[in-house]
């Protein structure tokens, strides 16, 4: 059996109000990780999107979120972008 090192990439972000800024600085942060050489890379879930974490302190995620966070949910342009990207910088799928 070969042997192969495996380099992951643990992505911590904060998320923003905006979806595309939140988009953008996640594939920024593929990016740099892998030129320091991950092929896994794991993004937070729903990372376009504020986590309800963030809304603990206000004792509820607001509804408007909700249906945010539930929006994202297999949006299709956010799983091309990442497939794409997956694609041309060689990395696994999970």
């Amino acid at each position: 059996m070969t042997r192969r090192k495996v380099r992951l990439g643990l992505v911590q972000m904060r998320m923003q109000e905006g979806q595309e800024d939140n988009l953008e600085k996640g594939v920024a942060m593929i990016e740099g990780a892998t030129s320091g050489g991950a092929s896994i890379v794991c993004l937070p879930e729903l990372f376009t999107t504020k986590y309800s974490a963030q809304y603990e302190s206000a004792g509820k995620v607001p509804p408007e979120i909700l249906d945010t966070m539930c929006s994202q949910l297999g949006n299709p342009t956010q799983i091309e972008l990442i497939g794409k990207l997956q694609r041309e910088l060689g990395l696994y799928r999970i």
